[in-house]
């Protein structure tokens, strides 16, 4: 299956988690100095190194990192929501797609770079002016999109494209939900997998629906008709996602097989807060000013990276799960802190690169890391879409 394990939950949740936790307001969505803690381990200061804002080679200067950066392509300034997408990176632009009744504005629309490194090309736009671009997810070359109607969400259908040519395509999913709002959370060999809302109203749900066409299933709800389902990952065929409470996430579980299963609650206390990344090898998440680590039961809780221990960190939050090692991304918007990696089981920290920026949205495939960073002032907008080797 094909699961966000291998990502962060939306990255730009971290400016609203950065503002409530710190008082900061602009920090990045996915990350600077050592770690802390009894589990951190202790790293490199993280305050110099690299080669500049261009991105360059990575650095190798006083944060300790050597691995080499690559400098895609560069996007729209307000350009957000990476994926990688077979031969390409994804990203969604609000400035691309179709032109629409009002002069100037356009549809918005996705947008591709070549991980070989090239121009910024509109890979898939709405299927008409009136339409909108909601959730997208890839496998391979082929780039899936929620598709629906501007002011009339119930308006909504499923649409592929095999990159970079292809021929657009509805896939004929019939009993849709609220469009709008709606993401593609997963995908398997027959089944892509939804969080949406009901139409008629109602907390969001965990949907199924044939590649081949077909009538959308639910699989799986809160026991709150009314309350949502967040931080949605499939983890081989099982879905974890959230609810929170005073501040604090409780984690449930469901099988993607599952029509209208009840949720399995996992009683394990944590501390997470929000920034919840969860992969085989265990869940990853800010709490307050801390990043902490757990295993899959919930039994042991590590501390990742403490960010008040005498450091220049705004926030070190998780972005992803690779592997057996959580990428910890920093929430200020300057040009001076490495990307960190740590153990989910807690050890020493290891900055894979220098002198980033905010970070809107990292990811990962087989054999590299993609990120799209802001490196501009206010006003003087610069994004661009990085790659570095595993």
């Amino acid at each position: 299956m094909s699961f966000p394990g291998l990502r962060t939950t939306v990255l730009a949740s971290i400016l609203v988690t950065s503002a409530v936790v710190s008082g900061v307001v602009g920090c990045s969505s996915d990350p600077a100095a050592p770690p802390g803690g009894s589990d951190g381990g202790v790293g490199a200061d993280g305050s110099s190194g690299g080669t500049g804002p261009d991105g360059g080679d990575g650095g190798s200067g006083g944060c300790g990192a050597t691995a080499p950066v690559t400098t895609l392509g560069t996007v729209d300034p307000n350009a957000f929501d990476l994926i990688s997408a077979g031969d390409y990176v994804v990203v969604r632009d609000n400035n691309a797609g179709l032109d629409t009744t009002i002069p100037g504005v356009k549809t918005g629309g996705l947008v591709r770079v070549p991980k070989a490194g090239g121009n910024a090309e509109l890979a898939l736009a709405p299927t008409a002016p009136d339409r909108r671009i909601s959730g997208f997810h890839a496998e391979g070359n082929v780039l899936y999109a929620i598709d629906y109607k501007a002011g009339t969400p119930t308006d909504t259908s499923v649409v592929k494209k095999t990159l970079p040519g292809g021929t657009v395509e509805a896939l004929g999913i019939s009993g849709l939900f609220d469009g709008m709002t709606a993401t593609i959370v997963a995908s398997d060999a027959a089944n892509l997998y939804f969080r949406g809302f009901p139409n008629g109203g109602g907390g969001a749900r965990i949907y199924r629906a044939p590649k081949a066409g077909g009538a959308v299933e639910l699989v799986t709800r809160h026991a709150g008709a009314n309350t949502d389902v967040f931080n949605v990952s499939l983890v081989g065929d099982t879905f974890w996602f959230t609810e929170t409470l005073g501040g604090k996430s409780t984690f449930y579980t469901a099988p993607a097989n599952g029509n209208d299963v009840a949720p399995t609650k996992i009683d394990g206390p944590n501390k997470c807060f929000g920034n919840i990344v969860v992969a085989a090898a265990g869940v990853a998440c800010l709490g307050g000013t801390k990043a902490y680590g757990y295993d899959p039961a919930f039994t042991s809780e590590k501390l990742l990276f403490d960010s008040n221990e005498g450091r220049t960190v705004e926030l070190a939050v998780p972005a992803l799960v690779d592997g057996s090692r959580v990428l910890l991304v920093e929430s200020a918007s300057r040009p001076t802190v490495p990307l960190r990696a740590v153990p989910i089981g807690g050890g020493p920290v290891t900055n894979l690169t220098c002198d980033r920026a905010r970070i809107i949205d990292l990811r990962a495939d087989d054999t590299h890391f993609y990120w799209l960073e802001d490196r501009g002032n206010p006003g003087a907008n610069v994004r661009s879409v990085y790659k570095m080797a595993k």
